[in-house]
């Protein structure tokens, strides 16, 4: 699989350390796509040109790709 679970710890404790809230949307079910652009958001996000070498299904290609389209607006 991809590394990303790994990534995401790293990412929690530095988010929860700075008395943050660290939530993975890892699909559409997710949640609302209007936290991210709340104030005090961050957003870590793949490149979906690498999703498949990482091992993200097509799923995950297109909820990535959803959701840059999305912060993008």
């Amino acid at each position: 699989m991809y590394n990303c679970s790994l990534q995401f710890k790293k990412m929690s404790l530095t988010v929860e350390m700075g008395g943050g809230l660290p939530i993975l949307m890892d699909d559409p079910s997710s949640g609302d796509m209007e936290m991210l652009v709340e104030p005090g958001s961050v957003v870590m996000q793949s490149d979906p040109a690498d999703a498949s070498t990482q091992g993200f299904s097509q799923q995950n290609v297109d909820w990535i790709t959803q959701v840059i389209k999305y912060l993008k607006k």
